[in-house]
């Protein structure tokens, strides 16, 4: 019995540390809430961002400025093509102008994939804007983006972009209140390089298939010469 007290002690001293002690772990692929990880087959993605009554230009700048964090955080690899028709898009970005998403109380970004197998087909992509500044709007793209890509769940690092805390806090007044800064970090990117493994720095580039000798068979074609005869 006196180990007893000792033990809940430890317990419960794991249960308040396991914050600090998940995010050092160099990436986040087993953590609770992640799904799956999942890639294109292609770079660059197409992105088409709808401009319809509820985009507009200033909106639009800062969803691809959120998107070129996970470029610029990746020198590069990660790269994205502007496309004006959605039926020719991998990735769509329609903004809304509640709040939060319909359908997804507390969020200000949701993204819905589609894939076969681990292969990403399409991802559509929800921005709420309501009462969300421009940095706000920067910093919910590049978290969404991180979905979009292949990111199929969420962090179990508090200071992840990655982090699921999506959820908005509002004022009595039904204004809310400024989300906190978040940027792409070491985790963000070994999780993304997990997706792409080809793209990440140092990586080797795929080598040609060597076909043994024994097995390779050189089939000569006879040319058919065509002799006209003169009658004599």
């Amino acid at each position: 019995m006196r180990y007893v007290k000792p033990f809940f002690l430890s317990v419960l001293l794991g249960l308040a540390l396991c914050p600090w002690l998940c995010a050092l772990a160099p990436d986040y692929a087993h953590a609770p809430q992640m799904v799956s990880l999942l890639h294109w087959a292609r770079m660059p993605v197409r992105v088409c961002v709808v401009m319809d009554s509820a985009a507009t230009p200033e909106r639009e700048r800062s969803a691809l400025a959120g998107f070129g964090e996970w470029v610029q955080a990746t020198a590069g690899a990660i790269r994205y093509q502007l496309v004006s028709d959605p039926a020719r898009a991998d990735i769509v970005v329609t903004f809304d102008l509640e709040p939060t998403v319909p359908g997804h109380p507390g969020a200000v970004g949701h993204t819905d994939l589609r894939h076969e197998g681990p292969v990403l087909a399409r991802a559509d992509m929800t921005l709420a804007t309501a009462g969300v500044s421009p940095d706000e709007l920067t910093q919910t793209a590049a978290h969404e983006f991180g979905h979009a890509l292949g990111i199929n769940g969420h962090s179990d690092g508090p200071d992840d972009l990655m982090s699921p805390d999506t959820m908005r806090l509002i004022r009595p007044d039904g204004t809310p209140l400024p989300a906190p800064h978040r940027a792409v970090t070491a985790r963000d990117l070994n999780t993304l390089w997990l997706c792409y493994p080809s793209l990440r720095p140092g990586a080797s580039p795929p080598q040609p298939a060597v076909v043994p000798a024994s097995h390779i068979v050189i089939k000569h074609k006879q040319s058919k010469s065509t002799k006209h005869h003169k009658n004599q």
